[in-house]
């Protein structure tokens, strides 16, 4: 098991002694072990709001042991688990999410919406999967849990970051990487009928006006009826990866978070869809993963 830390109450060290009080001031006295020690740099890069690392490998090599540690949200459950694969001839917002969230104590929800809905979960989704593709069935748009546990619907009001390192004011960067991909927008999708049959069509007038010509044949899943609903997310998903970019940032930057919209000196907008925070030896790095906010409601 895990090791207990060594901490001193208050009158210990204002009252009985006083040499130690000194010392703590600059890292000693206090003892915690490397887990307790990962706890407190998780809650202090990720705005205060803690969440409990765990060990997930340890390597024994030349140099000696070494424990990789991550610290994980309690969405991350919803991942790990499979959800029951079962039809609704009628389903609400709220019994859907009670079976699929009140069991994992996330119970706050930033939205409401009456009426209810068919709706059928297949085989092979977590349930985090099952609850993104019920909510958007029913609402058109797609859910994220907020950093409070609250299921809430994108896109997600950020703040306005400004990366620079020449105005006063911005947020200084390492370097930086932004990119248009022409591999990966669609222009059109077929989608299957009952009778084999490709009748259906989608098309994507952005990618056409790049003058990208790249199809995609859809077959709905065996659950649905067709999948006319799947192809404009599956077009627009596509389209979002088109323009991406990075950001490599000096220390644990604390003050940027999903859904923030970044600006640099050349004017273009991106919305951050990832948040790393790298802790090697004493040098420490924030990673930034960036991308078009027109596609502001698929990220969260």
């Amino acid at each position: 098991g895990e090791a207990t830390s060594i901490m001193h109450s208050r009158e210990t060290m204002m009252n009985e002694n006083m040499a130690s009080l000194s010392s703590a001031s600059f890292g000693q006295t206090f003892k915690v072990t490397a887990l307790q020690l990962m706890t407190a740099v998780n809650a202090s890069v990720n705005g205060g709001y803690l969440m409990q690392p765990y060990i997930v490998s340890q390597v024994l090599d030349s140099d000696g042991p070494r424990l990789e540690v991550t610290a994980r949200s309690a969405g991350c459950y919803l991942l790990d688990n499979e959800a029951l694969p079962q039809s609704y001839d009628s389903v609400t917002l709220d019994s859907f999410c009670q079976r699929y969230l009140d069991s994992y104590g996330i119970f706050r929800r930033g939205f409401s919406y009456r009426g209810s809905i068919p709706y059928t979960v297949p085989k092979g989704q977590s349930e985090w999967e099952a609850l993104v593709g019920f909510v958007y069935a029913l609402t058109g748009k797609f859910p994220y849990l907020s950093r409070e546990g609250e299921l809430c619907l994108l896109p997600r009001s950020g703040n306005a970051v400004q990366l620079s390192n020449t105005r006063a004011g911005g947020v200084r960067f390492l370097a930086r990487t932004l990119s248009e991909r022409r591999s990966e927008p669609i222009s059109k999708v077929l989608v299957r009928d009952k009778n084999g049959y490709y009748p259906t069509e989608f098309g994507d007038r952005r990618a056409l006006e790049l003058g990208i010509r790249r199809k995609r044949y859809l077959i709905p899943p065996t659950q649905y009826e067709d999948g006319r609903e799947d192809a404009p997310t599956l077009l627009r998903r596509a389209m979002a990866d088109y323009r991406r970019g990075e950001a490599e940032l000096p220390g644990l930057v604390n003050g940027i978070f999903l859904g923030d919209r970044v600006q640099f000196d050349t004017g273009r907008e991106w919305l951050v869809i990832r948040v790393q925070w790298k802790q090697s030896g004493s040098t420490a790095r924030t990673h930034l993963e960036l991308a078009d906010p027109t596609y502001a409601d698929l990220y969260g």
